[in-house]
């Protein structure tokens, strides 16, 4: 028999893993499952109890699931490419930097892609992009003349570890909105252009608020 302290702790351990998966962005089976067995191991010796304590993890773990699976997997507009709980747009027809932002603000509320991850760039540009034989696209980044250097829309700025190095300068006088350039099979680059004199196709998005 589980002792009633025994039986506190297991209780104060669910809850915690619980609270832990419904803050996480994914839930990953392989290491709930671990941490279900390490706290079964933790509570009781009792082979009955393990069991009973094991079958109660699986119902929370299907109910997480189904939790996340309602608040993330949601369909994104025709037309749109979803990835990671965000909906991705390229546009049909090319437009200046700045009539695309405007543009974007009209589907719901999207904006011009700002970029965070190494992975999230890989996905536009192969399956955004590469699919749709797009060379160009511009995306939500803009020059600050003040500063001299590059920021995403979301005031986060281009000169970092994961984005820095693919930065080619490209008539800085006069080009201070950006754009994704593939300018080979094997090398991408973030490049500035006119905002209000050259045109290419976009890529909007809108997030998980949505």
């Amino acid at each position: 028999m589980i002792s009633k302290i025994q039986q506190r702790i297991t209780s104060f351990y669910l809850w915690v893993l619980i609270i832990f998966l419904l803050k996480s962005q994914t839930v990953f089976s392989n290491q709930i499952v671990d941490l279900m067995n390490a706290l079964r191991n933790k509570t009781t010796d009792d082979v009955r109890s393990k069991i009973n304590l094991a079958s109660e993890f699986r119902d929370v773990l299907q109910t997480i699931q189904k939790h996340y699976y309602n608040i993330s997997v949601r369909p994104c507009l025709p037309g749109f490419h979803f990835y990671n709980g965000s909906c991705y747009y390229l546009s049909p027809m090319t437009s200046t930097w700045k009539s695309a932002s405007r543009s974007c603000s009209k589907i719901r509320n999207s904006s011009l892609v700002t970029l965070t991850t190494k992975d999230e760039f890989d996905f536009v540009v192969n399956t955004v992009l590469k699919p749709s034989d797009v060379k160009q696209a511009f995306v939500g980044l803009l020059y600050s003349t003040n500063e001299r250097k590059w920021y995403w829309l979301d005031g986060r700025t281009l000169h970092d570890k994961t984005f820095g190095h693919l930065l080619h300068e490209y008539r800085r006088e006069t080009s201070h909105c950006g754009i994704i350039n593939i300018v080979s099979k094997i090398e991408v680059a973030f490049e500035g252009r006119n905002c209000e004199t050259d045109d290419a196709r976009y890529v909007c998005k809108y997030g998980k608020k949505y």
